[in-house]
Parts: C-alpha cells; sequence; structure tokens
C-alpha cells in the first residue's frame, strides 16, 4: 500500500492520535475502531500509523500521524 507521509497530520503525544480516530466519521457516518499501530521511519522522520476499521461498514482505513515533535524525547 502505498503512503502518503507528506499528507500526515502532525500531532503532540499518542492520545492525541487516539482523539483524532475516535472524532473521525466513515463516509457511511459510523466509527472507526483501532485494530493495530505501527511506527514507520519515512525519510528519517517518524510516523505513527493506526490501522482502522469502521465499526458499521468494515472499511479498512489507515491514519497516519507525524510524531516527531514528541518521539524519542524524554517526557
Amino acid at each position: 500500500m502505498s503512503r502518503d507521509f507528506e499528507a500526515a497530520r502532525i500531532v503532540n503525544s499518542i492520545p492525541e492520535e487516539y482523539q483524532i480516530v475516535d472524532d473521525a466519521i466513515c463516509e457511511c457516518g459510523g466509527r472507526f475502531l483501532v485494530k493495530m499501530q505501527s511506527l514507520i521511519e519515512n525519510e528519517n522522520k517518524m510516523f505513527d500509523i493506526l490501522h482502522c476499521i469502521c465499526k458499521q461498514c468494515k472499511k479498512q482505513v489507515e491514519f497516519i500521524f507525524d510524531i516527531n515533535s514528541f518521539f524519542g524525547k524524554p517526557l
């Protein structure tokens, strides 16, 4: 699957990623459920990918997040 890392949403925390998914609405009107989370490096930048499925129509969607604002930094 080809991914558009340029379109990744910049976030400041993992909870922010999950809030974005929780707020998202599928084309069918359903809500998404996170099935898996992946950490990917692309061009020396780190990204989280939340692999989701619509609870209603079962459409699979990936949400891509740029996590460089906090990844690898002390809490």
